[in-house]
Order: C-alpha cells, then structure tokens, then sequence
C-alpha cells in the first residue's frame, strides 16, 4: 500500500507533450478547439483515447476529451498498457497523486483501497507505473477539460488471462456504481507499425469489432488480422486488454451504445512516415437515450408470485454457475416485468445472520438480469464477509429486494420509516438502507438517518442536517425463498 501523500512525477513530459505549462495548456487548448461540440446522444460511459506523443495523436485524443468538456466527473477510472514493465496480472496505483506540468491529480485513495479489498488480484507494481506513459498522457487534456476530479489509475501487465480481465471488467463496475460520478478511460494505440494503406484496412477491421460491443469480438479480430501475414504489423490495439476490460465494465454500467468520433494515424501528419504507420482512435460508449432518472422510468405493478419465484430461482441459480467458475447473465425473461430497467438488492442470511447484502440502484439492464449480477456480488464480492462456498449454500436464503425509482426529498419528515429506504450522498461518498432495516433495527428516524451516514457512507453521524447532502427515498418489494 503507498503512501497517500507519494506523488508520482511525470515520466514523458517534453518528450510526448510539453513540459512548459503554458505551451502544454495552449496545444491541448487548440487541439480542443478544432474539434465540432457533437456530444453523443446519451449518457456518456466510457471512452477510448489515444496514447502517442502529441503530435502524433493528440488531434485524435482531442475528439475523445470533446465529449467531456464542461462536464463534471468525480472520478476517472485510467486502464492502460504495460509498456516497459513486465509483470502479470494488473497494477492499481494507490498513492497520493499524479503529476504533470499542469500540476497534480489526485488519486481516489479511498475507492483504490475498496478495489483491493474487492479483488486480491490487484497489487501495486512500483515498476509498472514509474515510466509508463499510456495513463500520463490521458492526463492534460482530463486537466483542460473538467475541473475537479481524481483519478484510478490501472496498468495492465503483459499477461492476463481471461479471468482476471473480467474479474477486474466487474470489480471496476461494482465501484463506479457507488462513489459519485465516474468515467472510464481505455488508452489504447490501434495497428503498429504497417504501411499506411495496411493500417487503414486493418484498424477499419478493428473499429468495426469494437463498434459491435463484444470484447469476444475485439480479441478475435486481433487473432485474425495477426495470421494475415501482413508485413510489419505487430498488433491492433496495443492496449486490447485494457479495451476489453473498459468494453466490459461500461456494458455492465448501462452502457448500450458505441460511436466511433475518430481515426487517423501516424502517416496523416505532416512528419509522418507512410511506411510504418501506428493507428490511433477516439471512441465513446455510452447509454442509449441518457441517463435514466426515477421521473423518467416506467415500473409496473407489484411482481406477482410466480415472477417472486422465477427471480429467486435466478438468483440462486447465478450463484452456483459463479461457484462452477461460469459468469453467463440470463437472457431476457419470458415475463415482461422481469424485463424493466429495475433496481434491486440481494441480501444473503444464514441461520438467520446476514451473509451478504449488495444491490445497484441505476436501472439500466432487464431486472432478472440486475438480480442475477447482485446476488453473485453478495456471494462473492461483499467484502464484510468471505465468499460462499459450495458447502455452505444449501444453508444459504435468499431475500430481493426489487426497488422503486429513486425520489429526492427536500426535508427528512417526507420519510416513512418501515416504508422508505434511504440513499444520502455528499461529495464523493454515499451509503443506503433498506427499508426493511429500520423495522429490524427498531431505530428511530432521527438513528436511521445517523446510522446511514455514518456506517454506510462513512461520513459524520449528522451530515445529513448539513447543506450539499442529497437524500432519495425509495420503496422496495420484498421476497425470500421459503
């Protein structure tokens, strides 16, 4: 673990980008500039950006960081490539900050330290981040673009495996769903080293796989462009395992939608050798329509029994396939209710002890298929108890929780207590209560509301008296296995 207060220098400064402040500002001001204000229509996820010396690719970045301009995101989650260290499995820089001539980024220590205690595969590698330059150069234009924000920042090694990318695609969307607003940043160059009507045919192919949102896809373009003996090329995407982890992690925070802003390569700029040429593009994933907000969402009646018992026998069935090393979602339901954009919370008790207890709020996938993803996040991934094992889980009872849109409330006597679960959020901390809680507990309003914030969200005991926290009530349908 390092030190909070370590600040990691900057390794390519004036020699990627300028290391004058004033002429680093200004070139990634006019990159800026050139680009048309086009925002996708959605919600926008994640995105893909160069990661080149900026008179290579910083015009194709720009198109990227467009997207964000004038926005506000408390955290950007940074995934790049390991491109001087070798080691295996993934790095997680948790000290105090990055720095560039534009002065320094924070980290996120706090969602960093809840990463690892979520996925033990993650470690810091002192060697993966003293050079690397994949994330460094993510971070003038993120410093032009939005105020303030922290950062995550990831490096891949050379060598993971299939499992620990999607082990790490979930762990990143677990925490983006729970600590203020969060963007994804894949940093990434496209082919390496063909010639330039070679790169344009290759990286076209590799856009079109990544435009299908399948990271299955993405991998077996790369698989099949590298048989086609084209002279000189070594990849096409260096960083392919940090844009199938962005590719999964976005899908699974609601994103439905990919738009490809731009692609261009070396060869189009004016010292640009058409010989050997490296590709470079912008893309954005985001969610169809925006953000959906509890006004917004149609939820229809109460499920009825059967589709009670249809969720619960998906949500025990989600936690076995995990305990046979399998991660498939179910395909939608053949009951229509099970198919709304739904939040919900499955918890987890054992000879009557909580066992578990994780729920999503944003309803941006089908019901069955929230409940499916919750219910193996508190098996597995609640990081208060152990992971169920196969020996336990005949002893284990399932309860769901299928919630209603979320209503922000201008006063504390708009709750209902045995009626109304909260959600209190300040800054970049939030926590929540069932509504169950309050009648398990025999807590008052006033012990309901301090217990929340100071348990959940780990804030004061009576932050939710003080101006700039939010509070949202919500009601939940109830139901466990008999």
């Amino acid at each position: 673990m390092k030190s909070s207060t370590e600040v990691r220098k900057p390794a390519v400064a004036g020699a990627f980008y300028p290391d004058n402040p004033q002429a680093l500002a200004q070139q990634a001001d006019r990159f800026l500039a050139n680009v048309p204000q086009q925002p996708v229509p959605g919600r926008l996820v994640a995105l893909v950006a160069p990661h080149a010396g900026y008179v290579y690719s910083g015009q194709v970045a720009a198109y990227a960081y467009k997207q964000i301009q004038g926005k506000t995101f408390d955290t950007v989650i940074l995934i790049g490539p390991s491109h001087r260290a070798l080691f295996s499995g993934a790095s997680l820089y948790d000290g105090g900050a990055y720095e560039t001539p534009l002065g320094r980024v924070s980290v996120n220590v706090k969602m960093a330290r809840e990463m690892m205690s979520l996925n033990k595969g993650l470690r810091h590698v002192p060697q993966a981040h003293m050079a690397e330059h994949s994330l460094e150069v993510q971070l003038p234009f993120l410093q032009r673009v939005l105020g303030d924000f922290r950062i995550l920042p990831i490096v891949l090694g050379p060598r993971c495996s299939s499992e620990e990318l999607e082990a790490l695609a979930g762990t990143v969307a677990q925490v983006a769903q729970g600590d203020g607003e969060v963007l994804l940043v894949a940093s990434t160059d496209m082919s390496h080293y063909p010639s330039y009507d070679a790169a344009c045919r290759v990286d076209k192919g590799t856009l079109r796989a990544i435009e299908s949102f399948s990271p299955q896809a993405v991998a077996q373009n790369e698989a099949r462009w590298l048989k086609e003996d084209i002279p000189d090329l070594s990849c096409t995407l260096c960083g392919l395992d940090a844009v199938m982890v962005t590719m999964m992690a976005a899908k699974a925070l609601g994103a439905d939608e990919v738009e490809v802003l731009k692609y261009a390569n070396s060869g189009d700029v004016p010292i640009g050798d058409r010989n050997r040429v490296v590709g470079y593009c912008a893309v954005a994933f985001y969610q169809r329509g925006g953000e959906i907000s509890g006004k917004e969402m149609i939820v229809s009646e109460e499920l009825n029994l059967q589709e009670q018992r249809e969720l619960l026998k998906i949500a025990r069935m989600a936690i076995e396939q995990k305990l046979e090393g399998k991660q498939h979602l179910p395909p939608e339901s053949s009951y229509p209710k099970l198919n709304e954009r739904r939040g919900s919370f499955v918890t987890l008790h054992k000879k009557g002890q909580l066992r578990g207890c994780i729920g999503r709020f944003q309803p941006d996938i089908p019901l069955c298929q929230t409940v499916a993803q919750m219910a193996q996040a508190a098996a597995f991934s609640d990081r208060r108890f152990p992971p169920v094992s196969s020996s336990e889980l005949n002893e284990i009872e399932i309860e769901i929780s299928v919630l209603s849109p979320l209503k922000e409330i201008s006063s504390v006597d708009e709750i209902q207590l045995g009626t109304h679960g909260i959600w209190i959020t300040r800054g970049g901390q939030s926590g929540c209560f069932l509504p169950q809680v309050a009648t398990e507990t025999g807590w008052s309003k006033q012990e309901f509301l301090e217990h929340c914030c100071q348990d959940k969200a780990f804030l004061p005991k009576d932050a939710y008296l003080q101006e700039g926290t939010t509070i949202y009530t919500f009601t939940a349908q109830v139901f466990h296995e008999d």
